[in-house]
């Protein structure tokens, strides 16, 4: 992945200001990258999330991966991506303060949902990707654990460390093989495994990935079945919960796991199917009974 070129300078305060700053309620979650903090911010008096990054490999290079993440969050801030209001570094780590979704991650909610949320979610992933394709960049780790959920029922896409334009190509591109690397390999798209005409659609079989996972339980490669239309048959027409999956659902859901990218649905197209919802807070409020309506 080439870095997006930044002047931004990523600043240094001590762990005294830091302490004096913050208070740390508990960690939220970790990963190799290094852990997310929930904690109140004492100059605003709000709760927030602190995104924790450990060096790995060369200061240099996390320096950079960090750079990019900041760059690429500042450059499309919108509702549906979690806002960044402050970052720096303490010694060789460094720290991103975003705002707090206190419903987490959709992950937790597999097989829990109704139609009527699938598609607020679908809708309000594609917004931030219509975005980001139009102007020629990838996020590249679309998962379930990256799209958060906030008790006011607005659904945020997360964790922007491994974005960057597109390459055509990246066989022998090492850095953009290193960088790729760093994403979930069972929400992948095919194209990215093997690292060849990587393309805006790469994101598009992710999201697909993610939503067949929120009906099914488990991503489509840990099914017995070849496509998500044999699943869907198989399991008559019904997520894991027992509630009927919405036809529109299949149907892109179908339309972003085409095995050939240049065939995938775009972005801007799902946005088109998307019927008229209830505001997300409602559609929140309880994921387990919200009615099915007229969207079924």
């Amino acid at each position: 992945m080439k870095n997006v070129s930044s002047d931004l300078e990523i600043r240094e305060i001590s762990l005294q200001d830091y302490k004096e700053r913050f208070t740390e309620v508990f960690d939220i979650g970790s990963g190799s990258f290094g852990k997310v903090i929930k904690a109140i911010d004492n100059e605003c008096k709000k709760m927030i999330a602190i995104k924790v990054i450990l060096q790995q490999g060369s200061y240099e290079s996390t320096y950079k991966c960090v750079q990019n993440e900041i760059t690429m969050m500042n450059k499309f801030k919108m509702k549906e991506i979690c806002n960044l209001s402050d970052y720096f570094h303490i010694n060789s780590s460094f720290y991103l303060i975003l705002e707090f979704c206190s419903l987490g991650n959709i992950s937790k909610y597999k097989t829990k949902m109704t139609s009527p949320i699938l598609l607020a979610i679908i809708r309000d992933i594609s917004k931030p990707l219509e975005k980001f394709h139009k102007e020629g960049f990838v996020h590249y780790d679309i998962k379930p654990q990256n799209i958060l959920l906030t008790l006011s029922g607005d659904i945020k896409v997360c964790d922007f460390g491994i974005m960057g334009r597109e390459l055509e190509s990246v066989k022998n591109t090492t850095n953009a093989i290193s960088s790729l690397k760093k994403g979930t390999e069972m929400y992948m798209a095919p194209e990215v495994k093997e690292m060849n005409q990587l393309s805006t659609a790469a994101d598009i079989y992710s999201l697909g990935v993610t939503i067949f996972e929120m009906i099914s339980g488990i991503p489509l490669c840990l099914t017995n079945c070849t496509s998500s239309q044999q699943w869907f048959d198989e399991n008559q027409h019904k997520i894991s919960n027992g509630k009927p999956i919405a036809p529109i659902i299949e149907k892109i859901v179908n339309s972003c796991l085409i095995s050939d990218p240049s065939s995938r649905i775009s972005a801007i197209n799902i946005l088109k199917m998307i019927p008229s919802l209830p505001p997300s807070f409602i559609l929140l409020k309880d994921l387990t009974t919200v009615d099915m309506g007229s969207i079924v």
